[in-house]
Protein backbone atom coordinates (compact mmCIF):
# COMPACT_ATOMS: atom_id res chain seq x y z
CA UNK A 1 0.00 0.00 0.00
CA UNK A 2 2.72 2.42 0.82
CA UNK A 3 4.57 1.70 -2.37
CA UNK A 4 1.41 2.10 -4.21
CA UNK A 5 0.79 5.63 -2.57
CA UNK A 6 4.60 6.52 -3.42
CA UNK A 7 3.83 6.04 -7.49
CA UNK A 8 0.80 7.61 -7.12
CA UNK A 9 2.42 10.62 -6.18
CA UNK A 10 3.97 10.86 -9.28
CA UNK A 11 1.93 8.89 -11.66
CA UNK A 12 -1.69 9.43 -13.04
CA UNK A 13 -2.14 5.51 -13.42
CA UNK A 14 -0.71 2.55 -12.73
CA UNK A 15 -0.58 -0.93 -13.86
CA UNK A 16 -0.67 -3.59 -11.17
CA UNK A 17 1.13 -6.64 -12.08
CA UNK A 18 0.63 -10.01 -10.26
CA UNK A 19 -0.39 -14.10 -10.84
CA UNK A 20 -3.74 -15.18 -10.81
CA UNK A 21 -5.16 -15.74 -8.00
CA UNK A 22 -2.63 -13.53 -6.02
CA UNK A 23 -5.11 -10.24 -4.62
CA UNK A 24 -4.32 -7.89 -7.55
CA UNK A 25 -8.38 -6.76 -7.35
CA UNK A 26 -8.89 -6.66 -3.88
CA UNK A 27 -5.91 -5.11 -3.34
CA UNK A 28 -7.17 -2.17 -5.56
CA UNK A 29 -10.57 -2.44 -4.38
CA UNK A 30 -9.46 -2.18 -0.42
CA UNK A 31 -5.86 -0.84 0.14
CA UNK A 32 -6.01 1.46 -3.31
CA UNK A 33 -9.38 2.57 -2.22
CA UNK A 34 -8.32 3.81 1.22
CA UNK A 35 -5.08 5.01 0.09
CA UNK A 36 -6.51 7.54 -2.39
CA UNK A 37 -9.52 7.91 -0.29
CA UNK A 38 -12.02 7.21 -3.34
CA UNK A 39 -13.83 4.35 -4.26
CA UNK A 40 -12.76 2.54 -7.68
CA UNK A 41 -15.40 3.07 -10.94
CA UNK A 42 -14.71 -0.62 -11.81
CA UNK A 43 -14.97 -1.92 -15.50
CA UNK A 44 -13.51 -5.64 -15.73
CA UNK A 45 -12.03 -5.83 -19.69
CA UNK A 46 -12.92 -8.75 -21.41
CA UNK A 47 -12.02 -10.40 -24.85
CA UNK A 48 -15.19 -8.87 -27.22
CA UNK A 49 -14.41 -5.44 -25.38
CA UNK A 50 -14.21 -2.25 -28.11
CA UNK A 51 -14.10 1.29 -27.56
CA UNK A 52 -18.02 1.88 -27.88
CA UNK A 53 -18.06 -0.70 -24.98
CA UNK A 54 -15.85 0.47 -22.84
CA UNK A 55 -16.92 4.33 -22.85
CA UNK A 56 -20.82 3.22 -22.56
CA UNK A 57 -19.26 1.06 -19.19
CA UNK A 58 -17.39 3.71 -17.88
CA UNK A 59 -20.61 6.32 -18.84
CA UNK A 60 -22.95 4.11 -16.93
CA UNK A 61 -20.71 3.42 -13.88
CA UNK A 62 -20.28 7.33 -13.41
CA UNK A 63 -24.22 7.40 -13.19
CA UNK A 64 -23.89 9.79 -16.49
CA UNK A 65 -26.92 9.83 -19.60
CA UNK A 66 -26.21 7.57 -21.74
CA UNK A 67 -25.79 9.26 -25.46
CA UNK A 68 -28.31 8.35 -28.32
CA UNK A 69 -26.90 4.64 -30.03
CA UNK A 70 -26.33 5.87 -33.33
CA UNK A 71 -23.01 8.15 -31.27
CA UNK A 72 -19.97 7.52 -32.89
CA UNK A 73 -16.92 6.55 -31.16
CA UNK A 74 -15.26 10.10 -31.04
CA UNK A 75 -17.97 11.17 -29.14
CA UNK A 76 -18.66 8.46 -26.63
CA UNK A 77 -15.01 8.64 -25.29
CA UNK A 78 -15.42 12.59 -25.10
CA UNK A 79 -18.26 12.02 -23.19
CA UNK A 80 -16.98 9.37 -20.98
CA UNK A 81 -13.84 11.24 -20.15
CA UNK A 82 -16.40 14.06 -19.17
CA UNK A 83 -17.78 11.35 -16.83
CA UNK A 84 -14.54 10.79 -15.09
CA UNK A 85 -13.16 13.79 -14.46
CA UNK A 86 -16.82 15.06 -12.89
CA UNK A 87 -16.82 12.54 -10.22
CA UNK A 88 -12.59 12.56 -9.82
CA UNK A 89 -13.64 14.13 -6.19
CA UNK A 90 -14.70 10.75 -5.15
CA UNK A 91 -13.70 8.15 -7.66
CA UNK A 92 -10.85 6.37 -9.30
CA UNK A 93 -11.34 4.53 -12.68
CA UNK A 94 -10.17 0.45 -12.14
CA UNK A 95 -9.78 -1.13 -15.45
CA UNK A 96 -9.48 -5.03 -14.24
CA UNK A 97 -8.24 -8.12 -16.52
CA UNK A 98 -5.96 -5.65 -18.61
CA UNK A 99 -4.69 -9.22 -20.00
CA UNK A 100 -8.03 -9.68 -21.90
CA UNK A 101 -6.97 -6.00 -23.96
CA UNK A 102 -3.81 -7.11 -24.56
CA UNK A 103 -2.09 -8.76 -28.19
CA UNK A 104 0.27 -11.41 -28.26
CA UNK A 105 2.99 -9.07 -28.09
CA UNK A 106 1.77 -7.64 -24.93
CA UNK A 107 0.77 -4.45 -26.53
CA UNK A 108 -2.35 -2.29 -25.87
CA UNK A 109 -5.24 -2.93 -28.11
CA UNK A 110 -6.19 -0.10 -30.04
CA UNK A 111 -9.29 1.24 -28.80
CA UNK A 112 -7.54 1.06 -25.29
CA UNK A 113 -4.43 2.66 -25.97
CA UNK A 114 -6.58 5.89 -27.74
CA UNK A 115 -9.10 5.24 -24.66
CA UNK A 116 -6.18 6.16 -22.03
CA UNK A 117 -4.00 8.45 -24.19
CA UNK A 118 -7.28 10.38 -24.39
CA UNK A 119 -7.77 10.20 -20.58
CA UNK A 120 -4.35 10.81 -19.21
CA UNK A 121 -3.85 14.06 -21.75
CA UNK A 122 -7.31 15.08 -20.50
CA UNK A 123 -5.64 15.17 -17.02
CA UNK A 124 -8.23 14.07 -14.88
CA UNK A 125 -7.65 15.12 -11.61
CA UNK A 126 -7.87 11.27 -10.15
CA UNK A 127 -6.25 8.02 -11.12
CA UNK A 128 -6.61 5.03 -13.43
CA UNK A 129 -5.71 1.96 -12.03
CA UNK A 130 -4.66 -1.46 -14.39
CA UNK A 131 -4.98 -5.12 -13.01
CA UNK A 132 -2.79 -7.87 -14.90
CA UNK A 133 -1.32 -10.88 -14.82
CA UNK A 134 1.25 -10.26 -18.25
CA UNK A 135 3.48 -7.56 -18.01
CA UNK A 136 2.43 -4.88 -20.76
CA UNK A 137 4.07 -3.45 -23.39
CA UNK A 138 3.44 0.57 -22.44
CA UNK A 139 3.33 2.74 -25.48
CA UNK A 140 6.16 5.91 -24.34
CA UNK A 141 2.89 8.87 -24.46
CA UNK A 142 1.06 7.10 -21.24
CA UNK A 143 4.55 5.45 -19.99
CA UNK A 144 5.59 8.86 -19.54
CA UNK A 145 2.54 9.63 -16.57
CA UNK A 146 2.51 5.70 -15.13
CA UNK A 147 4.18 3.33 -13.21
CA UNK A 148 4.11 -0.43 -12.43
CA UNK A 149 3.60 -1.88 -9.39
CA UNK A 150 4.23 -5.47 -8.76
CA UNK A 151 2.46 -7.64 -5.96
CA UNK A 152 4.65 -10.29 -4.87
CA UNK A 153 3.46 -12.83 -2.07
CA UNK A 154 2.29 -11.97 1.39
CA UNK A 155 4.34 -12.56 4.41
CA UNK A 156 4.58 -15.81 6.34
CA UNK A 157 2.60 -14.68 9.35
CA UNK A 158 -0.21 -14.02 7.02
CA UNK A 159 0.13 -17.06 5.09
CA UNK A 160 -0.11 -18.77 8.03
CA UNK A 161 -2.93 -16.39 9.89
CA UNK A 162 -5.02 -17.04 6.23
CA UNK A 163 -4.77 -20.95 6.75
CA UNK A 164 -5.80 -20.94 10.42
CA UNK A 165 -8.98 -18.88 10.14
CA UNK A 166 -9.78 -21.05 6.60
CA UNK A 167 -9.52 -24.14 8.72
CA UNK A 168 -11.73 -22.65 12.06
CA UNK A 169 -10.90 -23.03 15.63
CA UNK A 170 -10.61 -26.55 17.08
CA UNK A 171 -7.86 -28.71 19.09
CA UNK A 172 -7.37 -30.59 16.02
CA UNK A 173 -6.46 -27.29 13.68
CA UNK A 174 -4.38 -26.05 16.70
CA UNK A 175 -2.28 -30.00 16.34
CA UNK A 176 -1.93 -28.91 13.00
CA UNK A 177 -0.45 -25.22 12.94
CA UNK A 178 1.81 -26.40 16.07
CA UNK A 179 3.03 -29.34 13.54
CA UNK A 180 6.98 -29.68 12.16
CA UNK A 181 5.80 -29.75 9.24
CA UNK A 182 3.35 -27.33 8.73
CA UNK A 183 6.36 -24.54 8.37
CA UNK A 184 7.86 -26.18 5.46
CA UNK A 185 4.46 -25.95 3.90
CA UNK A 186 4.02 -22.86 4.58
CA UNK A 187 7.27 -22.04 2.86
CA UNK A 188 6.58 -23.95 0.01
CA UNK A 189 2.81 -22.04 -0.69
CA UNK A 190 5.49 -19.18 -1.56
CA UNK A 191 3.26 -16.35 0.17
CA UNK A 192 0.55 -17.11 -3.02
CA UNK A 193 -3.14 -16.23 -1.44
CA UNK A 194 -4.66 -18.47 -3.20
CA UNK A 195 -2.11 -21.85 -3.08
CA UNK A 196 -3.06 -20.98 1.10
CA UNK A 197 -6.42 -21.63 0.06
CA UNK A 198 -5.93 -24.84 -1.48
CA UNK A 199 -3.66 -25.65 1.26
CA UNK A 200 -6.52 -25.01 3.85
CA UNK A 201 -8.56 -27.14 1.81
CA UNK A 202 -6.39 -29.89 1.56
CA UNK A 203 -5.40 -29.85 5.19
CA UNK A 204 -9.31 -30.65 6.25
CA UNK A 205 -8.67 -33.91 4.56
CA UNK A 206 -4.74 -34.78 5.06
CA UNK A 207 -2.65 -34.33 7.86
CA UNK A 208 0.36 -32.14 6.89
CA UNK A 209 2.71 -34.94 7.32
CA UNK A 210 0.83 -36.91 4.20
CA UNK A 211 0.89 -33.43 2.45
CA UNK A 212 4.74 -32.94 2.69
CA UNK A 213 5.32 -35.70 1.12
CA UNK A 214 6.81 -35.45 -2.51
CA UNK A 215 3.73 -37.43 -4.35
CA UNK A 216 1.32 -35.43 -2.29
CA UNK A 217 2.92 -32.09 -2.78
CA UNK A 218 3.50 -32.59 -6.55
CA UNK A 219 -0.80 -32.90 -6.54
CA UNK A 220 -1.32 -30.12 -4.81
CA UNK A 221 1.44 -27.85 -6.84
CA UNK A 222 -0.67 -29.37 -10.63
CA UNK A 223 -4.00 -28.22 -9.05
CA UNK A 224 -2.50 -24.48 -8.42
CA UNK A 225 -0.84 -24.85 -11.95
CA UNK A 226 -3.97 -25.91 -12.79
CA UNK A 227 -5.56 -22.78 -12.09
CA UNK A 228 -3.19 -20.11 -13.30
CA UNK A 229 -2.80 -21.72 -16.73
CA UNK A 230 -6.82 -21.40 -16.64
CA UNK A 231 -6.77 -17.75 -15.99
CA UNK A 232 -4.83 -17.02 -18.80
CA UNK A 233 -6.35 -17.36 -22.47
CA UNK A 234 -4.56 -19.63 -24.70
CA UNK A 235 -4.67 -17.11 -27.33
CA UNK A 236 -1.91 -15.01 -25.94
CA UNK A 237 0.38 -17.31 -25.17
CA UNK A 238 3.34 -17.30 -28.04
CA UNK A 239 4.43 -20.63 -29.64
CA UNK A 240 7.63 -20.89 -27.30
CA UNK A 241 5.37 -20.50 -24.44
CA UNK A 242 2.79 -23.16 -25.24
CA UNK A 243 6.07 -25.32 -26.54
CA UNK A 244 6.74 -24.85 -23.20
CA UNK A 245 3.84 -25.69 -21.25
CA UNK A 246 3.53 -28.75 -23.76
CA UNK A 247 7.23 -30.00 -22.12
CA UNK A 248 6.06 -29.56 -18.68
CA UNK A 249 2.87 -31.33 -19.30
CA UNK A 250 4.84 -34.86 -20.55
CA UNK A 251 7.62 -34.47 -17.50
CA UNK A 252 5.24 -34.09 -15.31
CA UNK A 253 7.93 -32.95 -13.20
CA UNK A 254 9.08 -29.28 -11.92
CA UNK A 255 11.89 -28.56 -14.46
CA UNK A 256 14.59 -25.79 -14.66
CA UNK A 257 14.92 -23.91 -17.90
CA UNK A 258 18.51 -25.23 -18.38
CA UNK A 259 17.40 -28.97 -18.25
CA UNK A 260 13.98 -28.20 -20.01
CA UNK A 261 16.56 -26.80 -23.02
CA UNK A 262 17.14 -30.50 -24.12
CA UNK A 263 14.46 -30.71 -26.05
CA UNK A 264 15.68 -30.59 -29.58
CA UNK A 265 12.66 -27.86 -30.19
CA UNK A 266 13.03 -25.58 -27.13
CA UNK A 267 16.65 -25.54 -27.40
CA UNK A 268 15.85 -23.99 -30.80
CA UNK A 269 14.33 -20.88 -28.82
CA UNK A 270 17.48 -20.37 -26.79
CA UNK A 271 17.96 -20.10 -23.10
CA UNK A 272 16.52 -16.04 -23.18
Amino acid sequence: SDEFALIARRNEAVFVLGLAGIGKSAFVSNSVADKLRKKPLIVKLTRGHSADLLCRQVIQRAHTVQPPADADDGHLLRLAIEAIRRRSDRFFLFLDNLEEALDGSSHLLPYLETFLSALLDSHPDTHVVLATNRNPDIPARIGAVSDLLRLAGLDKKYIREEIELLLGDSQQVAAVMCSAEISELIRMVGGHPLAAKLLASFLKVKTPQQLNTGAEWHGFELKLAQYVLQATDEAVLNDTEKLLLQVLATVREPMLLEDALASKELALCGLE
